[in-house]
């Protein structure tokens, strides 16, 4: 009776929630069979969006799922809605996919997810002769994803005459039986083979065509072309950051003169490579200084800052390894004495920078404005790298490594120093728009899930390299901040972090960086304009866009350029409150038809009961004001057969739980 009474509230302030659209596709899975190859099976998607709704997407699978495939559907929401010009947390998303096989997992459905909400958001139509294979990532790029003969094969036999896959991915591997008979003996193996998918399809009767991006697959698919912008730094950024590389390179030239006539004098002293090590510093500064020039006269100035702060702490850490020598040669003061002299003046320097940044950075993070929150990510990546260079200089210095620990020390001033220049930047841009808190914790939850989703994947592989192991890093500090409360504006740059070397760890692991850079340009570039369409100046993304653009190494270039991506899709889904997906404005709310299923009739009303459970709050048609006690579930009716289903699970589950939650409750007061 006691859970009869809870669940069965009155249902009272009803509002009207509709259906703007559903898309039904096909997209291929594989399944692993016993003897170790694959076998490609269709599956079918389907995606329905809620109106007005809060950014939840429900994923219901028949059979079972991964938590990766729901993870990336998040993802797949968030670039959608940027393209479409919609608030990602204005529609709530119903996706179902039913395969042949025994578990659905893996974000290979990722970009087919897109595709259909993107169709959902602008009221247009997927064709039903149309699949598409590919993993969605933050940046918009069409990541890899494997089997992709088998997943042709499967969709080339329910009649898809058109089927995107990954860019770079036209030559693909298969997992082959091979049988061999030697005499009596026969011997059973797989082996992996290249497959020319292009030309497999055309056999097959399928065109296939690669696809990097999202903004090249709605192009594709729809015609829609968006806008190539061209990055331009705002003026006052210009200017600043202008002044701040010429005081790096006078710094610069001064560290490194000091160094010089150090060098000179001491140079007979210099023994066991340090006169090497010493000359390498200064070499490299110079060749710094000579890049800071170029990009100056370029007008790249975030580069030339960047460069002349490389060089002023090459030419710092020169000079301070000289004085040690002096201290040690001429004054007779013992190398760790003297290494302790040293360290304590730069550590204290940079602690009471970092102190004063710090209190910069709780302004900024109270503040709760799009440009302190840019401005607050800036700053916090460069106190990590300071704070982190502290305790690796300590460690050096307890490990009797004193030219490493001088080096981590001057390294952790400068850091100190470029945080507390990124937070001058603030002052330039003023006071932004302000955001709600609350979206930039469901924007975090977002991006914390989509990281660990990618680390779990490639683990599920079995990869191991440099940049899997820095994003389990990141997301284990996540973690910690999380613990102590760190508020969310200072837990985004962690987050970024994970997201970035888990892209990374993907692209080193397919070697796909080279092809798939650009397309990842293009989205950050994309959303630049949005956001700068809006009256925000994001520097911040602007900033790793030009470092991207003057770097050489292609992962090095996605590292920046997914960077900008993360942190625009956060100004975009905190600045897009209350638009409205384009469907609603055009009154449209089409089904694909798709010969893939019976469709089901979609239902075009549907009640949000207030005051109700929020898990479920949203997916109820009732005809009418209900004031007497009725449960929840006899009163949920729904005219479309597929999300009555998953109401009724989600509805069921809750009774579940409530009922629980009852009985431990009891068993408690008990004791």
């Amino acid at each position: 009776m006691l859970v009869f009474l809870i669940i069965a509230q009155p249902l009272v302030a009803a509002e009207t929630v509709r259906v703007i659209g559903v898309q039904t596709l096909y997209v291929p899975g594989v399944y692993f069979a016993p003897n170790g190859t694959m076998i490609g099976l269709p599956s079918v998607l389907r995606v329905e969006g809620l109106y007005p709704g809060s950014g939840r997407v429900y994923f219901s699978t028949q059979p079972l799922t991964e938590v990766d495939t729901q993870a990336a559907a998040r993802i797949a929401a968030l670039i959608a809605s940027i393209y479409a010009g919609a608030d990602p947390l204005s529609v709530d998303w119903l996706v179902s996919l039913t395969s042949e096989s025994p578990v659905v997992g893996g974000p290979s459905a990722s970009a087919a997810t897109a595709l259909a909400m993107y169709a959902v958001l602008t009221g247009r139509r997927i064709p039903e002769n149309v699949s598409l294979t590919g993993m969605i990532g933050v940046d918009g790029s069409i990541g890899p994803v494997g089997g992709i003969p088998e997943k042709l094969r499967a969709m080339a036999r329910v009649g898809v005459k058109t089927f995107f896959i990954p860019s770079g991915e036209e030559i693909s591997y298969e997992i082959r039986r091979v049988v061999e008979k030697h005499g009596g003996m026969v011997i059973e193996r797989v082996e992996k083979v290249p497959v020319n998918v292009t030309a497999l399809g055309e056999e097959l009767g399928v065109r296939v065509v690669p696809v990097a991006s999202f903004a090249q697959l709605i192009e594709e698919v729809f015609g829609v072309k968006p806008p190539r912008v061209k990055l331009t730094l705002p003026s006052e950024l210009r200017d600043y950051l202008m002044r701040v590389a010429l005081r790096y390179m006078s710094e610069a030239e001064g560290n490194a003169s000091k160094a010089e006539s150090l060098y000179q004098q001491l140079q007979k002293s210099l023994g066991g490579g340090l006169d090497q090590w010493v000359e390498s510093r200064l070499n490299q500064s110079r060749e710094l200084l000579d890049e800071a020039r170029r990009a100056l006269q370029q007008h790249a100035y975030y580069v030339a800052a960047s460069r002349a702060f490389a060089a002023a702490i090459q030419a710092r850490q020169a000079l301070e390894v000289l004085k040690l020598v002096q201290l040690h040669v001429e004054e007779g003061v013992g190398v760790l004495p003297a290494a302790r002299q040293i360290l304590d003046e730069l550590l204290n320097d940079t602690e009471s920078i970092l102190e004063s940044v710090n209190r910069t950075l709780t302004a900024l993070t109270e503040s709760r404005d799009v440009n302190a929150l840019q401005v607050a990510v800036g700053v916090f990546e460069r106190v990590r790298l300071a704070a982190d260079a502290v305790e690796r200089s300590r460690v050096l210095y307890k490990n009797r490594d004193v030219i490493g620990a001088l080096s981590e020390a001057v390294y952790a001033y400068y850091r100190a120093r470029s945080a507390e220049d990124w937070a001058q930047t603030y002052n330039l841009l003023g006071r932004g728009p302000a955001y709600d808190t609350e979206r930039l914790r469901e924007t975090l939850s977002t991006f914390t899930g989509f990281a660990e989703m990618l680390v779990t994947y490639l683990e599920k592989l079995g990869v191991s390299n440099e940049y899997l192991a820095a994003a389990q890093g990141a997301l284990n500090e996540l973690y910690a901040a999380a613990e102590k409360g760190l508020p969310y504006e200072l837990r985004l740059p962690i987050a970024i972090d994970a997201i970035t070397y888990a892209t990374l760890a993907v692209h080193a692991e397919y070697n796909t960086a080279a092809r798939l850079y650009n397309a990842s340009r293009e989205t950050a570039l994309y959303a630049y304009a949005v956001i700068a369409s809006r009256g925000v100046k994001p520097i911040l993304a602007a900033s790793y866009v030009e470092a991207g653009d003057e770097t050489h190494e292609p992962l090095a270039k996605l590292s920046y350029y997914t960077r900008a991506s993360t942190i625009l899709l956060v100004l975009y889904t905190l600045l897009a409150t209350g638009r409205a997906p384009p469907a609603i404005e055009s009154g449209e709310a089409p089904e694909t038809p798709c010969a893939c299923t019976g469709t089901p009739s979609t239902s075009t009303v549907v009640t949000s009961v207030q005051g109700g459970t929020v898990t479920i709050s949203k997916i109820f048609t009732v005809t009418k004001t209900v004031t007497e006690t009725k449960t929840v579930y006899t009163i949920a009716r729904l005219e479309n057969p597929e999300t009555r289903a998953m109401i009724e699970a989600l509805t069921a589950g809750l009774i579940l739980g409530v009922a629980a939650g009852i009985i431990v409750s009891i068993a408690r007061g008990r004791r």
